[in-house]
C-alpha cells in the first residue's frame, strides 16, 4: 500500500510539473498561431479599444460582437442583448474606466465585491434591487424569461479588463475537474456552479467559479499563470477533447487532420436501450498525435492534443 500510495504521488507531482512546465511556453508562444481563434480575440479587442465603456450602443455592439464570435447563444433571446447592454452603462455611471474597476475588485475577492454590481430599478415603493450577474436577461416566443447571462458577461469583462478577469463558460466548468485531479490535488474540487431548479444561479454561481479559479492559479503555485494562460489552457484541450477543431486549427492542419481521420458512424445505446447512429468527425481517442505532421514544431498544442487524449473524449 505505501508503495502505491509513493507511486502516486510521484505521478502526481510529474503532472503538477508537466502543467507548471506547459504554462512556461505557453506564455513565451503564442498558440493561437493563425487560428480562427486569435483573429477573433484580436477582432474583440480592438473594437473594445474604439468604442466607449459608458455608451449603451458602444457596448450593444461589444456584446453583439462576443455573442457572434463565442457563441454565448444571447442573441436568440428577445431583447437580451439590449437589457444586458443597459444595465451595464448603469454600472459604469458614465465614468470611463468605472466598470473595469468593478471587474477587476470582484476577480481579486468576488464575495466581497460582487454588492457593486447591485442595481435598482423602478421608482419609491416598486424600486427592486437586482444585481448584474444574477438579473435574468431576455424571453423566448413564449414570452418566459430565459435566465441568467453569466458566462456573456465574463467574456466581456474578460475583454474590458485586457484578460484580467477569468471566462465562465461550459468548456472552463468541464475542464475544471479533470486538471483538478489531473494534478493530483488534495480535497474535494471546488463547486463551480449553484443552481435552483434547473436553472444557474448567477451571482452565487460566479463568486464560486472566481474563487475557484483563483484556488487553482494558487495551487498550480507557477508565477506565469494567469487568466488569460488559464484560459487558452482550458478552451484549447476542452475544445480538442469535444472535437472541435475548427478555431483550434488553420484550414490547412484541419483538412490534414480529416484525411488521416475521416468522419464515420458511431451508434450508441441510451439508458433506455434506444440505439442512436450519429457522424462522428473527429475522436481524440483514435488519433496518432505522432502521425500529425504540423504538431512537431508546435510545442504547446501537441502538449494540449495530449492532455485531451488523457482526458479521453467527451462523453
Amino acid at each position: 500500500m505505501a508503495k502505491l500510495r509513493q507511486t502516486y504521488q510521484e505521478e502526481t507531482s510529474k503532472h503538477v510539473k508537466d502543467v507548471r512546465s506547459l504554462f512556461g511556453i505557453l506564455a513565451k508562444q503564442d498558440v493561437s498561431g493563425e487560428t480562427v481563434f486569435s483573429a477573433d480575440k484580436n477582432a474583440i479587442l480592438k473594437v473594445f479599444r474604439d468604442t466607449n465603456d459608458t455608451n449603451k450602443n458602444d457596448i450593444l455592439v461589444r456584446l453583439t460582437l462576443i455573442d457572434s464570435m463565442y457563441s454565448t447563444q444571447m442573441g436568440r433571446r428577445y431583447y437580451a442583448l439590449e437589457e444586458l447592454a443597459d444595465v451595464l452603462a448603469k454600472l459604469a455611471n458614465g465614468k470611463e474606466g468605472e466598470l473595469k474597476k468593478l471587474f477587476l475588485a470582484f476577480a481579486n475577492d468576488p464575495e466581497k465585491n460582487a454588492h457593486q454590481f447591485d442595481f435598482h430599478e423602478g421608482m419609491g415603493k416598486n424600486m427592486i434591487k437586482k444585481n448584474l450577474f444574477s438579473e435574468n436577461y431576455g424571453i423566448g416566443k413564449d414570452g418566459e424569461d430565459k435566465g441568467v447571462a453569466i458566462s456573456l458577461i465574463s467574456k466581456y469583462a474578460y475583454f474590458l479588463t485586457e484578460f484580467k478577469f477569468p471566462i465562465y463558460d461550459s468548456i472552463a466548468c468541464e475542464m475544471y475537474p479533470l486538471v483538478w485531479h489531473f494534478c493530483g490535488f488534495k480535497g474535494k474540487c471546488p463547486k463551480l456552479r449553484v443552481t435552483k431548479n434547473g436553472r444557474v444561479q448567477g451571482k452565487q454561481s460566479m463568486i464560486l467559479f472566481v474563487d475557484a479559479i483563483n484556488l487553482l492559479i494558487k495551487k498550480l503555485d507557477c508565477k506565469v499563470v494567469n487568466y488569460d494562460l488559464l484560459d487558452r489552457f482550458l478552451w484549447f484541450v476542452g475544445k480538442i477533447r469535444r472535437g472541435n477543431l475548427s478555431l483550434v486549427l488553420t484550414r490547412k492542419e484541419y483538412e490534414e487532420t480529416m484525411r488521416l481521420y475521416p468522419a464515420q458512424s458511431v451508434t450508441t445505446t441510451s439508458k433506455n436501450g434506444k440505439k442512436k447512429t450519429e457522424t462522428e468527425y473527429f475522436n481524440i481517442e483514435r488519433v496518432d498525435i505522432e502521425k500529425l505532421e504540423y504538431l512537431k514544431n508546435r510545442e504547446t498544442l501537441k502538449a494540449f492534443f495530449e492532455l485531451a487524449k488523457y482526458y479521453g473524449n467527451k462523453k
